[in-house]
């Protein structure tokens, strides 16, 4: 399979076939590509396993899950999550319970991913959408992916929601190529626009917006990546998308950068022309 993720190109090589359940659907399928690509600019192994394997590496940083930095948008968050539970089999749920169990007894409780040294690699560890460990080479370009399921199959949103967003921030990082952010992204004719906001701040709903008039496309309502090319700055979609996602249904673009705006609310509603 090759991903092609803001002009950067994926590939992951598999013997295990994806789950029978896991269809390529709207939400993902602008960001496959349809030809082999011959250089690509990360190259992955997958494989399934069982459970975690237990290394003992140098950690470098670690995301804790509720720290005192993200209250804000928490209360919403927890709200879209427990709809999510809700409407998940049960079945499922046991056997993802069972994995965060085995996950916190390696990780540690609370911990959502980390990034950590062993030897002459990286290795980049946790999920909260699929479990994951990735023995990455110190260049970041080839690797091995290890999805934990207790099935024995993998799915694409193992790959893009389980440690994708994570890599490509650091690979373009690495390598000054752009940045992810927080964001909803249009584009009005050839003029590219960011709303930067925290979670609950209204990204997805200025999105809802603007995908109501017909010349204008939603690229992102929730990630955006910023690259730069020559002089000028473009923006591009993401599969990683908030809590609308129709816009997805339409091509891939990217759109030049003209404007920033950083939403936020006020204590109450007005309007001004």
């Amino acid at each position: 399979m090759f991903l092609n993720i803001a002009a950067l190109s994926i590939r992951i090589t598999s013997q295990e076939k994806p789950s029978r359940e896991e269809k390529l659907s709207y939400r993902f399928e602008n960001f496959v590509l349809k030809k082999r690509c011959a250089h690509p600019d990360i190259d992955l192994k997958l494989k399934v396993i069982p459970r975690f394997l237990r290394f003992d590496p140098k950690v470098l940083f670690a995301t804790e899950r509720e720290t005192g930095l993200i209250k804000e948008g928490i209360a919403g968050m927890r709200r879209r999550r427990r709809i999510r539970l809700k409407r998940r089999q049960e079945n499922l749920r046991r056997i993802r319970m069972a994995m965060n169990v085995q996950k916190e007894e390696y990780l540690g409780k609370g911990i959502d991913w980390r990034l950590a040294e062993l030897g002459d690699k990286f290795l980049l560890e946790g999920g909260t959408a699929g479990n994951f460990q990735v023995l990455l080479d110190k260049d970041l370009k080839k690797g091995e992916v290890f999805i934990i399921d207790a099935k024995g199959k993998w799915k694409l949103t193992d790959i893009i929601y389980g440690f994708l967003q994570v890599l490509v921030i650091y690979y373009m990082a690495k390598y000054k190529l752009g940045i992810v952010t927080h964001s909803a992204g249009i584009r009005d004719k050839n003029s590219g626009y960011l709303f930067i906001g925290k979670s609950g701040a209204g990204k997805s709903t200025s999105a809802r917006i603007w995908d109501m008039h017909a010349k204008v496309r939603v690229l992102n309502d929730d990630r955006v990546i910023i690259r730069k090319e020559g002089r000028r700055f473009f923006i591009y979609g993401t599969p990683w998308h908030g809590d609308y996602s129709d816009y997805l249904k339409i091509s891939l673009e990217k759109a030049t950068l003209n404007k920033m705006f950083f939403i936020y609310h006020r204590e109450k509603n007005y309007a001004a022309r």
